[in-house]
């Protein structure tokens, strides 16, 4: 649990993602699959977004 939180806060950071703290805690809390999807989404969408 504690390294989902920590994954979803250096995702957040490295491509400047708002968010904070609390709302990683009850993601992966809550919603951990959901959390899974969301981020590889969003870390594939960044990456084709700096290859072009």
């Amino acid at each position: 649990m504690i390294v989902q939180i920590s994954n979803r806060s250096a995702i957040r950071t490295r491509y400047n993602i708002d968010g904070g703290c609390c709302s990683d805690c009850c993601t992966a809390w809550c919603c951990t699959l959901c959390e899974l999807v969301q981020e590889s989404r969003e870390i594939e969408l960044e990456e084709r977004a700096l290859q072009r």
